[in-house]
C-alpha cells in the first residue's frame, strides 16, 4: 500500500487459541525474483518488528520481490508463513 511514508506491506495478526500463543513479533523475509523460498535461511531476514507492518525499500519499480511474514509468539515459536508478490 502505498503511503505518504513510502510503501508499507500490512499484514493482520493471526488469531490465537490463548493469550499466550498470541503474537508478539514478525519475521519478514525477502527473496529475489528467481529465488526459492527458505525460511531456514536467516540471510533472508530483512525485520524482526512488533509492528504489524514493514515499510518496503523503494527501488526502481521494475524488481519483483517475494515478501514472507511469520509470526513469533512469547517463547518464539514461528507460525506457519504468508506471502506477498511486490514490485520495488
Amino acid at each position: 500500500v502505498w503511503t505518504e511514508d513510502g510503501y508499507i506491506l500490512f499484514w493482520t495478526a493471526p488469531k490465537a487459541e490463548t493469550e499466550m500463543d498470541k503474537a508478539i513479533q514478525y519475521v519478514v523475509y525477502r527473496f529475489g525474483p528467481k529465488e526459492k523460498v527458505n525460511l531456514d535461511d536467516p540471510s533472508h531476514i530483512v525485520a524482526i518488528t512488533r509492528n504489524p507492518f514493514y515499510k518496503l525499500p523503494y527501488e526502481t519499480g521494475k524488481t519483483k520481490y517475494r515478501y514472507v511474514v511469520t509470526a513469533l509468539d512469547r517463547i518464539h515459536n514461528e507460525s506457519k508463513s504468508v506471502s506477498k508478490k511486490v514490485k520495488l
